[in-house]
C-alpha cells in the first residue's frame, strides 16, 4: 500500500520542498489543495512588501510585490503576490502584511479604503513601514492611513506631490482630507530636493499629510535627512503637537557652515516647541558624492 503524505499533516516537509522550487511551481502548487495553497502562499511573499494603491474608474486597486530588495527605488525588481486581489483570501494577506519586516507603501490614489487600512493593522511591532506620497499623478493624498505601532516609521516628503506646493493666500483650496495616525515612537523624514522655484516666498504652502501627520505626541525621535534646510519651511503651516522629550536629529550633508546649522536648529526647535539643546546636526559622509 502506497505511502501518502498530506500537507495537512506534515506542512514543515512540504514547505521545505516548495522552498526550493521555482515560481510557476509554487504558483500551481496553489492549485492543488486548501494546505499546499497555504504553504505557497507563505513562500510567494518576503521579509520585504511593498504595497501599491492606484485608481480605477470606481473602485480601488491594491497590487502586493515582494522578493525585491528594500534598498530598490521602484518595484522592477519585485513580483506580484497573487493574493491580494479584492475576492481573494483575506487571511493569506492579513498573514503577509504580519510577516513583513520592511513594508513600503505607495499612496497614489484619493479614496479612502478600509480594506487599506485593515491590512495595515497586522503590521509588525518590528516592522519598519516606510509610507511615500505619490508624485507621478495628478492626485492628492485624500486616503486616511491608520498606522499601530511599528518600530519605525520612513515618511518620504516632496514638494511636488500633489497635495503640496504653491498655495496662494487667497486661495480657496481646502485641505487634502486625507489624515495620517501612527503610533511609532521613531519616524524618519526624507525631505526631497526642492523643485519649486520661489522656496523663501510665504506663498509656499506645503500641506501634504504625510508631513502634518509625522510628529504626534507620541514620537519620541524624529530623524530628518535629505534637503533638511526645508524642514520648517515644510512644518511652517502644521500645528505640531509634540512631546516635550522629543529629540531630533538632522542629518545634514556637510554643506552648512556653523551660523546656517545654529539658525536650522534654533528653527527646527521653535517649530516643534522644544529646547534646542534636543536639536542635533549631524554630518553624513554617505551623502557627499
Amino acid at each position: 500500500m502506497p505511502t501518502t503524505l498530506s500537507p495537512a499533516f506534515f506542512p514543515h516537509i512540504f514547505e521545505d520542498i516548495l522552498r526550493l522550487t521555482d515560481r510557476p511551481t509554487l504558483l500551481a502548487a496553489r492549485l492543488v489543495s486548501t494546505a499546499m495553497c497555504d504553504s505557497a502562499n507563505r513562500l510567494l511573499s518576503s521579509d520585504y512588501l511593498i504595497l501599491e494603491t492606484y485608481a480605477m474608474e470606481n473602485h480601488i486597486e491594491l497590487l502586493a510585490f515582494s522578493d525585491g530588495s528594500p534598498s530598490e527605488d521602484c518595484i522592477s525588481s519585485c513580483r506580484t503576490v497573487p493574493y491580494f486581489h479584492p475576492t481573494a483570501n483575506l487571511t493569506a494577506q492579513y498573514q503577509a502584511v504580519n510577516r513583513a519586516r520592511i513594508l513600503r507603501l505607495f499612496i497614489n490614489c484619493n479614496f479612502a479604503r478600509r480594506r487599506l487600512n485593515s491590512l495595515l493593522q497586522q503590521v509588525h511591532p518590528s516592522c519598519e513601514v516606510e509610507l511615500w506620497c505619490d508624485t507621478l499623478h495628478d492626485l492628492s493624498f485624500a486616503t486616511d492611513i491608520c498606522l499601530p505601532a511599528c518600530a519605525t516609521l520612513s515618511l518620504q516628503s516632496s514638494m511636488s506631490c500633489s497635495c503640496s506646493g504653491r498655495v496662494p493666500p487667497e486661495s480657496t483650496a481646502v485641505e487634502a482630507p486625507g489624515v495620517l495616525r501612527h503610533n511609532a515612537s521613531r519616524v524618519r523624514l526624507y525631505v526631497e530636493s526642492e523643485s519649486v522655484t520661489d522656496t523663501t516666498s510665504s506663498t509656499v504652502c506645503y500641506r501634504c499629510p504625510l508631513v502634518a501627520g509625522a510628529v504626534n505626541g507620541g514620537v519620541t525621535h524624529l530623524t530628518v535627512s535629505g534637503n533638511v534646510c526645508a524642514l520648517p519651511r515644510h512644518f511652517q503651516n502644521v500645528n505640531v503637537n509634540s512631546s516635550p522629550d522629543l529629540q531630533i536629529l538632522i542629518e545634514g550633508d556637510g554643506g552648512l557652515g556653523p551660523a546656517a546649522v545654529n539658525s536650522l536648529r534654533q528653527a527646527t526647535a521653535q517649530h516643534f516647541k522644544i529646547p534646542v539643546e534636543q536639536v542635533q546636526y549631524t554630518f553624513d559622509c554617505s551623502r557627499v558624492h
